[in-house]
């Protein structure tokens, strides 16, 4: 079985690093995805997309599922 990853959005400030940064300290590998990249190193990979952009989204997915398995 593939490693499972956590996907979190709005992950580049805020409650969604705050987020990222913990299930990273838990052992979990993250997958973020934001407007912006955050100001300080993320905990895993991390996609700038603007996800209220239909076109941005589908994008930004195909580079996600192209780097990582979904099961």
């Amino acid at each position: 079985m593939a490693e499972q990853h956590a996907l979190i959005t709005g992950a580049s400030r805020g409650l969604g690093l705050a987020i990222a940064e913990r299930l990273s300290a838990d052992g979990i590998p993250v997958i973020g995805v934001a407007r912006n990249s955050p100001g300080k190193k993320f905990p895993g990979e991390f996609f700038e997309a603007d996800l209220s952009s239909a076109s941005a989204t589908e994008e930004a997915l195909t580079r996600i599922l192209a780097a990582f398995p979904v099961t």
